[in-house]
């Protein structure tokens, strides 16, 4: 089976006047991440095949998530269609719910036999209760999507081991599971070529897409190009009256509430202590937590950095691709996926993994290659790096977008 590129291929199927918009239903995992992941093959989607998008949640808490408290994926999702709630939460009345639930499901199979419709998945059709659709859709009907555009690195299960990706043309006989798991797809698009679910038995009919370098693509980047300065200078005048500033700083970090070790505890409140005495309140400090993290627990540790020192700081839940588009630098302290966005886009990366006794040298399993400094002692000139990186005239961001369109007739014929 051919794999095609999506960079090497050219648009094969415009819209013709008449012609009714195509649509795709997203069947999304309860998670920002899932949202995350495929937004931006979606949006490029949108922009090449005149394709129109439903987005599904089943869970409650991660709709209203991204509809009230993450404005950029909802905007992005906007643009392109529409995100629904399929859940016992969605009305006052449960019967009512699961009647709207069943009766949406319906419509959208008749859509999809009958109509240029398809549905897109990353392995909620597998499973029960929702793998009863794939009895009443054709399989080339059904596209089956990599979850994670940087991959997987680690297996327990057969279906975790075919999200990884194998460099092996063939696999070893000792790694590939006695069980496959199941595939219902027709279409099967992975963001490397390397991804396992392209060797899979029942994959060798289906149609193979590869959309690489997928956090480049051009609607994305043009998105976010156009709308950076909005949502942050909209952040800044509503936490932080009176300061318009051109570079910002920010801090990515984790649960630390649940860091049982200490040494998560420490390193923050050591990096904080640093940027309030380097920085002070000159340059405002963007913190995006984990959506699970204690904003409490938080401020208590900043306090701690701070001191009598002056720090002006705003707990952001903006995408990290519109953060960097302003920051000078950004901050971890610990190993994080959104290590590599900020990565991808330029933006100098300090991880502050500081060891203070013998007890903490685990801290350090979490550096990151992808890491510009890596700061361990209190003694490292974290505060000589800082204004370093802070006396350039523009913020270093640079957004690269990828050439090609999306081949449309990959989907739709």
């Amino acid at each position: 089976m051919e794999i095609m590129n999506y960079s090497k291929v050219s648009n094969t199927l415009k819209p013709r006047l008449g012609m009714k918009r195509k649509h795709i239903y997203v069947l999304l995992r309860n998670k920002i991440i899932g949202v995350d992941s495929v937004i931006t093959m979606c949006m490029q989607i949108h922009k090449d095949c005149d394709c129109e998008f439903t987005f599904m949640l089943f869970e409650h808490e991660a709709f209203k998530v991204i509809k009230k408290d993450n404005i950029v994926l909802s905007d992005a999702i906007n643009k392109i269609g529409s995100l629904v709630l399929l859940s016992s939460k969605r009305h006052r009345c449960k019967v009512f719910s699961k009647i709207h639930a069943v009766f949406f499901i319906i419509k959208m199979i008749v859509k999809i036999n009958y109509k240029n419709s398809l549905i897109m998945h990353s392995g909620g059709l597998h499973v029960k209760p929702l793998n009863f659709i794939t009895k009443f859709i054709p399989l080339k009907r059904i596209i089956f999507h990599e979850r994670s555009s940087y991959g997987r690195c680690s297996y327990d299960a057969p279906e975790t081991f075919f999200n990884c990706r194998q460099s092996q043309d063939e696999f070893e006989s000792d790694a590939l599971p006695y069980q496959l798991p199941i595939l219902n797809a027709g279409i099967l698009i992975g963001y490397d070529k390397l991804w396992n679910y392209f060797k899979h038995t029942k994959a060798i009919n289906a149609k193979h897409i590869i959309f690489d370098d997928s956090r480049n693509g051009s609607a994305w980047i043009d998105f976010i190009k156009n709308r950076s300065s909005e949502y942050i200078d909209s952040e800044l005048d509503k936490y932080l009256l009176n300061q318009k500033s051109k570079h910002i700083l920010i801090i990515f970090i984790g649960r630390i509430q649940i860091d049982k070790s200490g040494s998560y505890i420490k390193s923050f409140i050591q990096m904080i202590d640093e940027i309030s005495k380097t920085v002070g309140d000159k340059v405002p400090v963007f913190i995006k937590p984990h959506i699970f993290a204690d904003l409490e627990f938080i401020m208590n540790c900043i306090s701690k950095g701070v001191g009598g020192g002056k720090i002006n700081y705003i707990f952001t839940k903006l995408h990290p691709s519109v953060l960097a588009s302003r920051a000078a630098i950004s901050f971890f302290i610990d190993n994080s996926t959104v290590i590599n966005e900020i990565s991808n886009l330029n933006v100098p990366i300090i991880q502050c993994l500081y060891v203070f006794d013998d007890d903490d040298k685990g801290i350090l399993a979490q550096t990151s290659k992808k890491s510009d400094y890596v700061i361990t002692k209190k003694t490292d000139n974290l505060g000589v790096i800082i204004n370093d990186l802070l006396s350039v005239d523009n913020p270093p961001a640079v957004y690269r977008k990828k050439q090609g369109k999306f081949n449309c007739g990959n989907l739709f014929n």
